[in-house]
């Protein structure tokens, strides 16, 4: 089993909300609480969704961290025909969710046919950004495939040399792992609040990395 998954379903997830968008329209996402889902998806609510879609799973975890999982549209996905089946199909699966593993597993087996399709995969890249901000703020890549392995002396020198918003934030700022397609990524907070701001926990970003170093 993947040592990343193993990791984040330790942290006692507990599953908030969804959202879904065409992607790179997050500020008009649908978005769904842990109580809404139970309910049948609304008819009009995948009428902005045309020929793709992103939707996010949001998890609280030990220390009110956030944590989410996103899924992308792939025509290479078996049992979904279209961008509003992929939403669907993943909506279904909200009501009954219990831990990021068991949901890859259920995603993989109603979009794919295949529980593994989103277990055990080949890292593409590991990116720092401030939550809700990275379009204003930006993205710091810490690593991609082909790079040389996760090094913490490599990596302490790209934390150091980010833009100081990337350190110290009015919000939260997030570890992203991102693999290939079909599209996954994988989200965690890793700063701590010290009043009105958030600061980044290097300690805890290169924990994070270790773990996916197998993975290549």
């Amino acid at each position: 089993m993947n040592q990343l998954y193993e990791y984040i379903d330790r942290l006692n997830p507990t599953f908030k909300y969804l959202q879904f968008s065409q992607p790179d329209n997050w500020l008009h996402a649908k978005k769904f609480s842990s109580k809404q889902v139970h309910k049948p998806l609304p008819k009009d609510a995948l009428d902005k969704i045309d020929k793709e879609a992103v939707l996010e799973f949001f998890f609280e975890v030990s220390n009110h961290r956030s944590l989410f999982l996103g899924f992308k549209y792939s025509p290479e996905l078996a049992k979904v025909n279209d961008p509003k089946e992929f939403v669907s199909q993943l909506y279904s699966l909200a009501a009954t969710v219990k831990t990021p593993t068991q949901l890859l597993l259920q995603a993989g087996n109603v979009l794919n046919g295949n529980p593994s399709t989103f277990i055990n995969r080949k890292v593409d890249r590991a990116v720092e950004f401030v939550l809700d901000y990275w379009t204003v703020v930006g993205v710091k890549r810490l690593w991609k495939n082909g790079e040389k392995p996760i090094d913490s002396k490599g990596i302490l020198r790209k934390i150091e040399s980010n833009h100081q918003l990337l350190k110290t934030t009015k919000n939260p700022l997030v570890l992203e792992i991102d693999y290939g397609a079909p599209g996954l990524w994988i989200g965690i907070e890793v700063s701590e609040k010290n009043g009105e701001t958030y600061s980044l926990q290097t300690d805890f970003v290169l924990a994070l990395l270790e773990l996916i170093e197998t993975e290549e």
